[in-house]
């Protein structure tokens, strides 16, 4: 496997009319540069809203800008958008592994049960796509977990570049936190991305059994703080696709390299193990490590600090009972960029 770096949720002046209004996203051209020149992405996803593309033109130069700058061995356009709906439905990411897909209409109205999640679904049965709740527990726009369909929700972005983390209430967020309470605070409302009383958090998610690998992604206005790594074959959509389907993902806010496996299954998997579960660690910072957690199950069984940029290690867990329990690898780094690394589900 080869890690690849990408981002699966970055806006274009395509939404919110044209970028006239709050958010100054840059066209698809600038950001498939972005990816290409500045970022140094493998992949890339532009995700403009449902709203915005009932235009066919939009999604047609939408599919086509992914194919444009798709170049072998280079970059991978991806096929997404992105479906906007207040509570309890949320705000998903839309991977299709088709060029030729048709966005599935969403709207902020609720009582439709044409674009609920499960009318998306429905939709999507038979198409080789994923579905990527985002901001999970943001305001009105909040993810309720009563919607889950394992064919199609793999995913879930812990971190977003824009708003920051939903790990959990008052997870570490050094990187987004404070640059949007700034932003809200300059339109007239200061408060965290999230809802403190919220039942959407990846957390939660987790402890009703729901199984998603994580990714980070950028959304609107960020750049360099936001990353999905993904564990693939190959650089292709393809390769990339069958590797998001499977979990093999972690996220990061920085090109911080990770590695978490168990007994030779990787971050992502569901494993079967006779005895005590070993986990392998291998981090490589951009910076001097802070702090490495390993949570199971809600809580944190081992933390330690490498007190360097690189950790190597292997944590055994001792208590385990052979009940069906999920593990994560988590990093803080000294300059506060983290990295999540996704859940291997284990029991006997």
């Amino acid at each position: 496997m080869q890690l690849y770096w990408g981002d699966l949720h970055r806006h274009t002046d395509i939404s919110l009319g044209g970028g006239q209004q709050q958010y100054l996203d840059g066209s698809l051209t600038d950001n498939y540069r972005y990816a290409l020149d500045t970022a140094d992405l493998d992949f890339l996803g532009t995700t403009d809203n449902t709203r915005y593309l009932t235009r066919p033109y939009n999604v047609w130069r939408s599919q086509q800008a992914a194919e444009l700058f798709t170049h072998p061995g280079v970059l991978a356009g991806m096929h997404t958008y992105e479906r906007s709906q207040q509570s309890p439905w949320g705000h998903r990411t839309i991977l299709n592994m088709a060029r030729n897909y048709i966005p599935v209409p969403a709207s902020y109205a609720l009582g439709d049960l044409g674009v609920s999640p499960w009318g998306l679904w429905e939709a999507l049965r038979g198409k080789r796509a994923i579905t990527i709740p985002h901001h999970i527990a943001f305001i009105d726009k909040q993810v309720s977990w009563e919607y889950h369909d394992p064919e199609f929700e793999r995913l879930v972005e812990i971190f977003q570049g824009f708003r920051g983390s939903y790990e959990y209430v008052d997870a570490p967020d050094e990187v987004s936190g404070p640059q949007y309470l700034k932003y809200s605070e300059h339109r007239g409302f200061r408060r965290k991305p999230y809802e403190r009383d919220s039942t959407s958090f990846v957390w939660d998610a987790l402890a009703r059994k729901r199984k998603l690998g994580f990714i980070a992604s950028s959304d609107h206005l960020a750049t360099h703080n936001a990353f999905a790594g993904v564990y693939a074959k190959g650089l292709d959509r393809e390769s990339l696709f069958e590797a998001l389907y499977n979990r093999r993902t972690y996220a990061a806010t920085d090109k911080i390299i990770v590695e978490f496996s168990m007994n030779g299954q990787y971050m992502g998997e569901e494993a079967v193990t006779r005895g005590k579960p070993a986990f392998k660690v291998f981090v490589r910072g951009t910076a001097r490590l802070k702090q490495i957690d390993i949570i199971k199950e809600g809580k944190f069984v081992f933390t330690t600090d490498p007190k360097s940029s690189a950790a190597d290690f292997t944590y055994r867990d001792e208590e385990f009972d052979g009940t069906e329990s999920y593990y994560y690898l988590r990093v803080i780094q000294a300059n506060g960029h983290m990295a999540w690394a996704s859940p291997i589900w284990v029991r006997e």
